[in-house]
């Protein structure tokens, strides 16, 4: 069975110690390395390439933020999931715009923590309960479209909300990487956005892609 490869970030020694002890405990989960800052983070995540990265927000030397908007830069396939005690709902969209595709609060279940893993792994969004109220008004508000696609954009969008890199959709829907960029610059003009994470919550704000 091959594990989930997982990684800890966060200052505080306390916090990664518990989470990696009760993680161990967990047959298809692997703690693969951490770090105790954020430049630090993101030197090992490039180097071990895990699967979830767990990434506290309020890091020394490089905010949780930018490891997030760095990482995604670089060629890896990490999903980031940010454990924050931040319970306020801006730092969710923050977090969300720079590319993460979990956040959940440090005071949370351990099974709720196993349940964010395994949803971010399988390239599916997850916010803390506790935060859902507040998402759900967010959602229900602007982004109605009109807006006509294609079976294969809406494929793409799809994907693209869900953390696909364009040669990952290429890939799997079995066309060229330069296709997908072509889709997804038809796709960019018709909904009006200039980024992916705008593109992904769209397709979250218009029912493409749930939680």
């Amino acid at each position: 069975m091959n594990k989930i490869r997982v990684f800890l970030a966060d200052d505080h020694s306390i916090i990664r110690d518990g989470l990696k002890k009760l993680l161990e405990f967990e047959e298809d989960i692997e703690v693969v390395g951490e770090a105790a800052d954020g430049l630090d983070c993101i030197s090992k995540v490039k180097e071990l390439k895990p699967d979830v990265l767990l990434l506290d927000l309020s890091m020394p030397k490089m905010h949780g933020l930018n490891v997030i908007e760095e990482l995604n830069k670089a060629d890896i396939d990490t999903r980031i999931l940010v454990v924050t005690v931040h319970d306020e709902f801006s730092y969710f969209k923050k977090a969300f715009y720079s590319g993460a595709l979990g956040y959940i609060l440090k005071d949370s279940d351990f099974d709720q923590f196993l349940v964010a893993i395994h949803k971010v792994f399988s390239r599916n969004l997850y916010i803390d309960k506790k935060l859902l109220p507040q998402y759900n008004e967010f959602i229900s508000s602007g982004y109605e479209s009109d807006v006509k696609f294609t079976k294969r954009e809406e494929e793409i969008l799809v994907l693209i909300a869900t953390g696909y890199s364009n040669k990952e959709i290429g890939d799997k829907l079995f066309i060229s990487e330069k296709t997908v960029k072509n889709h997804i610059t038809v796709i960019f003009n018709k909904i009006g956005v200039k980024d992916r994470t705008q593109a992904a919550l769209y397709a979250i704000k218009n029912n493409l892609v749930e939680l």
